[in-house]
């Protein structure tokens, strides 16, 4: 994986929805940046600010959207807007898709459609991110990400040599070059899911699932009952009591329970009665 931007780099995550196991990648981003552990919590301070409402154009056959915009899908229609600050946090805003867009009035609109709707987001429906940052010593250190934290600097060079004089250093009859460029400093941070434990913690079965290296192609590979573990694993604990049976789809399941564990069903056979309510 070569290097990806920080939204790029959050859509992975939050796409795949398990741990990947990063190989020290440096991520370039922006301050202040919406990190993994706290996506949500920007997202929603944004959305408490005096924000602008942005107007949006619709996407057709005749009218597309730049490279540089921001898209957003409504009822099925994709519009476009091109934002100059706070693009980040748009961004995620944009890849939540509709589960927390919510039709406003115009005083709260962060959309504003041609038809005259007005759109934001509910801060009580956005996601809130499965993993968590914990600062690293190095980039050594197994699954860890850079992010690097960027100023702008006036740097000066002397007229004559076009040497680089220190700011303290400057005589005050010297006309210097200036030069505003930006430096910026990496921090590092392991990536870890904030759970790891799910089901019955009082269940006498488990099942556990985490990361294997493939000795053939090299690639990882989610398993149950892995033999190596790369990174974190992930555990289900239940009552084997709680265990269902599959439903038949030619019975009547009225009177079926609905509760328990549906784990290991299968859809039955390929021929004759089907089965539904597997739950894998």
């Amino acid at each position: 994986m070569g290097k990806v931007s920080s939204i790029n780099f959050l859509k992975i995550c939050f796409t795949v929805g398990i741990l990947v196991v990063l190989n020290n990648q440096n991520v370039l981003a922006d301050v202040p940046t919406p990190t993994l552990d706290s996506v949500k919590a920007q997202q929603s301070a944004f959305l408490n600010t005096d924000y602008s409402s942005y107007r949006l154009t619709e996407v057709t056959a005749y009218v597309t959207a730049p490279e540089d915009a921001i898209t957003v899908n409504i009822g099925g229609k994709e519009y476009f807007y091109t934002p100059t600050d706070n693009k980040d946090v748009l961004q995620l805003l944009s890849s939540t898709g509709s589960t927390a867009l919510i039709e406003t009035t115009q005083d709260k609109a962060l959309y504003t459609t041609r038809e005259g709707k007005y759109y934001t987001y509910d801060t009580n429906k956005l996601k809130d991110s499965g993993y968590k940052l914990t600062k690293a010593a190095s980039a050594d250190e197994p699954n860890t990400i850079t992010l690097y934290d960027k100023k702008e600097v006036i740097k000066y060079y002397d007229p004559t040599t076009g040497k680089e004089v220190a700011e303290t250093d400057r005589l005050p009859d010297v006309e210097y070059k200036e030069v505003s460029t930006i430096e910026t400093t990496p921090k590092y941070y392991t990536v870890s899911l904030k759970q790891t434990e799910y089901g019955n913690p009082n269940g006498d079965t488990t099942l556990t699932f985490g990361w294997e290296k493939n000795a053939d192609t090299g690639n990882l590979e989610f398993k149950q009952d892995h033999a190596t573990t790369v990174g974190q694993t992930i555990t289900y604990k239940y009552n084997s009591s709680d265990v269902q049976t599959r439903f038949t789809n030619s019975t009547d399941n009225s009177s079926r329970t609905t509760t328990g564990v549906f784990i290991g069903q299968t859809t039955g056979s390929t021929s004759g009665n089907q089965y539904g309510g597997a739950i894998y």
